[in-house]
């Protein structure tokens, strides 16, 4: 089955998880892809979809950060208050200070769950497009060393990409 050589590991969730996408059945959950994306699609050699994730998650990660800099400030501040010794007054202005700066958070928060939600939901059906993609072109190839060639540049795993992304991803 050049399907089954092309997908590697878990080539039989995988084909299964195609047969319901083609039968019509569009939705489809990834929660590989919803835990570890953008690495999941680097892992499964999507570097288009793996670089759009991440691109996403850098440019969430850059705007957040001044705002969870301030947050993080605030509960080093908080950590160091002798909490017998405040007033009423100044607790119920910790608290509004509190509520201010828990606001982008909470936001942040829910922008990065949606983004993994998306990526749960898209990683099965890109996954299929791409692997029916590549399928073409190793039926293409005009012997069988070339197929094989093909089958393992393009398909499979690869467990080190998701590392040098995250790794990647560190060093910005």
């Amino acid at each position: 089955n050049t399907m089954g050589a092309f997908l590697a590991k878990d080539s039989g969730k995988y084909i299964e998880k195609f047969r319901k996408i083609s039968s019509g059945k569009k939705l489809s959950f990834n929660w590989a892809a919803f835990f570890f994306s953008p690495y999941w699609f680097f892992y499964r050699k999507q570097w288009r979809p793996g670089v759009i994730f991440l691109t996403v998650q850098l440019c969430l990660n850059i705007i957040m950060t001044p705002a969870a800099t301030e947050f993080l400030s605030f509960y080093e501040h908080l950590a160091t208050l002798d909490a017998a010794s405040l007033t009423e007054a100044a607790m119920a202005e910790l608290v509004t200070q509190m509520n201010t700066l828990m606001e982008p958070m909470a936001i942040f928060f829910a922008i990065m769950v949606a983004v993994k939600v998306i990526a749960g939901f898209i990683a099965n059906p890109l996954y299929r497009r791409y692997t029916v993609k590549e399928l073409k072109k190793v039926a293409a190839e005009p012997n069988r060393n070339q197929k094989l060639t093909r089958i393992l540049k393009f398909g499979g795993i690869s467990p080190l990409m998701p590392l040098a992304a995250y790794f990647a991803e560190q060093m910005l």
